[in-house]
């Protein structure tokens, strides 16, 4: 998948479970010669996302809950966008290529926890306002069930 976006693999995160190993990859996009990072956002800036939040979390429930049946078109929808995740690379060059982000961090390990990265690094705090937050029709759907 990286070849077909013109992406140089120059890092990763390695995780385990009780007896399977996983292994998630994170990319970042940018010019090889100039990668977005977290460390550079300053105070007072906007905290923006490329794609809806939640909907990873909730198809790996769904999964586990119905051991991977599928019972809608709503969760058809989250667990193709679950088991084949697109990198958001196209997004993340026209923001660097723009200078339109100081920084950048995907969100595959939630936006809290990307957030605190950011934040640690940089020595700024940050308000989320959940209910701004962006949630996909299918999301919404099956949440509110």
């Amino acid at each position: 998948m990286a070849e077909g976006h013109r992406v140089f693999l120059i890092g990763g995160d390695t995780s385990s479970s009780p007896g399977l190993l996983f292994i998630s990859v994170t990319l970042l996009g940018g010019k090889k010669e100039n990668p977005g990072y977290h460390h550079g956002t300053q105070w007072r800036e906007d905290l923006s996302v490329t794609d809806t939040l939640g909907d990873l979390l909730l198809a790996l429930h769904l999964a586990r809950a119905q051991g991977g049946k599928i019972a809608s078109p709503d969760e058809e929808y989250l667990f193709e966008k679950h088991f084949n995740p697109m990198p958001r690379v196209q997004e993340g060059r026209a923001l660097a290529e723009r200078g339109l982000a100081t920084a950048m961090i995907n969100v595959s390990d939630g936006l809290f926890s990307s957030l605190m990265h950011i934040c640690e690094e940089t020595r700024v705090g940050a308000t989320v306002w959940s209910e701004r937050s962006p949630q996909c029709a299918s999301f919404k759907s099956i949440s509110s069930a």
